[in-house]
């Protein structure tokens, strides 16, 4: 997902999970594919952690503690970015919807997600 030794601890009786940099509620996540970062892997992995556990509370890496729709938040960044490759409308839609999203200059924004995923998938098409 976010890097190649991505951590999630997950407290059953409480039905708590802490994602660390898998998840980024109101932020742009910062993306190295030198880091091992991989959007299309990641969104099977919040799919699996959806899935798998029973949750009640979310800590993310990133943002206000939540349920787990911040998992689905996380996933429709990603897909909805992903669909609107080779759309420049739908992208000036979700530019404005992500507007508020916290950037770090230089290092995440909209435009740097959108980047990198058209990037990777390039790259899969390519057979790289």
């Amino acid at each position: 997902a976010h890097t190649t030794n991505d951590v999630v601890v997950y407290c059953e009786r409480r039905k708590l999970l802490m994602t660390g940099d898998i998840v980024f509620l109101g932020s742009h996540p910062v993306l190295f594919a030198k880091s091992g970062c991989n959007v299309a892997s990641w969104i099977n992995v919040l799919d699996s952690l959806y899935n798998r556990y029973a949750i009640d509370v979310l800590v993310p890496g990133h943002g206000k503690v939540t349920d787990r729709s911040g998992l689905l938040a996380m996933k429709e960044y990603f897909t909805s970015i992903t669909e609107s490759i080779g759309n420049p409308e739908k992208q000036a839609e979700l530019k404005k919807k992500y507007k508020d999203y916290f950037s770090m200059p230089g290092i995440s924004s909209f435009d740097k997600t959108l980047k990198f995923i058209e990037k990777e998938r390039a790259e899969s098409e390519g057979g790289k």
